[in-house]
């Protein structure tokens, strides 16, 4: 499964996907793009999920024209620590994606 993960998450956080091919907006050099450019760019690019913390982006973007499952994480900070918590709940979700391969809007909160 190929995964993003937006401009706005740690690029370490990387490193909790072991299995996962990952790479960051930024190993992209994607930094800097609205979501609909993005949302096309990780599409074409045959990225499965993006992971995001913009909570708006399901009221900006229509997501059902995306081939893509976008897991949005609802936190109250970014930081790398405070995201290590969610990993076994993301990874549970990745691995529901994978067996039904159908795509999906996922809020962890």
């Amino acid at each position: 499964m190929k995964i993003l993960l937006d401009e706005n998450i740690d690029v370490d956080f990387v490193k909790e996907f072991t299995g996962y091919q990952v790479e960051t907006v930024k190993s992209m050099n994607w930094t800097g793009k609205e979501n609909g450019e993005l949302l096309t760019l990780a599409v074409k690019n045959r990225f499965e999920v993006l992971i995001t913390l913009d909570s708006n982006l399901q009221y900006q973007q229509n997501l059902s024209k995306f081939d893509i499952s976008v897991i949005n994480l609802k936190l109250k900070d970014s930081r790398l620590k405070t995201l290590k918590l969610l990993v076994m709940e993301i990874v549970k979700h990745l691995k529901r994606l994978e067996s039904k391969g159908n795509k999906e809007f996922i809020e962890i909160l």
